[in-house]
């Protein structure tokens, strides 16, 4: 595997916050911005550690599928 794809793969199991880190580390990187110490430094401490809470849907994702029901709900008579 590439550098490159472990990076996405990396990136495609990453929490939200992180990738939205990365995402605004990376930007300036590509801007061209040489002076860029202070803003990591700003966006490393400034970065919450802790995790935000999961939705609903995160904790209920694995009861999908779970029920027996009819097919099409729309054209059951019941």
């Amino acid at each position: 595997m590439t550098p490159r794809e472990q990076l996405i793969q990396e990136i495609l199991l990453a929490p939200d916050s992180l990738v939205n880190l990365l995402l605004q580390l990376i930007r300036p990187l590509r801007a061209g911005q040489t002076h860029l110490t202070q803003q990591i430094q700003q966006l490393i401490t400034t970065t919450p550690t802790s995790n935000p809470a999961p939705s609903a849907f995160d904790l209920a994702s694995d009861l999908a599928g779970c029920l027996d029901s009819p097919a099409d709900l729309s054209t059951n008579p019941k």
